[in-house]
Parts: C-alpha cells; structure tokens; sequence
C-alpha cells in the first residue's frame, strides 16, 4: 500500500499540469454523468442509502474538479 501511494505521490509532483488536467476532465465527467442520470432529484422512491451515494457522488466529483483547477493553477 505504501508503494501505490509514494507512486501516486510522485506522479503528482512529477507531472502537476497533466495530473491536474486528468483529474479536472474526471471530475467532470462524475458531474456530468450525475447531471444527465435519469430520475436523479427525484429521490422519493429511494432509502437512505441511495440518497447518500448520491450526494456523496455529487461530492467527490465537485472535490476531484477543484483538485484539479488547483493543481493547474497553483503550477502554471
């Protein structure tokens, strides 16, 4: 485990605009499959469960976009 992420660490310092670039192009991809999913307001037949998947897709595809847009700006 400590190799993936000193290898995922390193690609991140490595290459900061492209990683950035991935990440942002991945980030709005989940909020765009999150936008075009049908039904995906309507969460009256759904339990709790689904609603936290929900709004914990919405949140990670907002956070990898910004990681994104952070990494392009702060290296640019």
């Amino acid at each position: 485990m400590k190799k993936l992420k000193d290898f995922f660490v390193n690609t991140i310092d490595s290459y900061p605009i492209y990683m950035g670039v991935i990440f942002l192009i991945i980030g709005i991809l989940i909020l765009a499959y999150q936008i075009n999913k049908n039904e995906s307001f309507n969460m009256n037949k759904h339990g709790l469960a689904s609603w936290q998947v929900f709004v914990n897709t919405w949140g990670v595809g907002i956070m990898i976009t910004l990681w994104g847009i952070i990494l392009i700006i702060r290296n640019y």
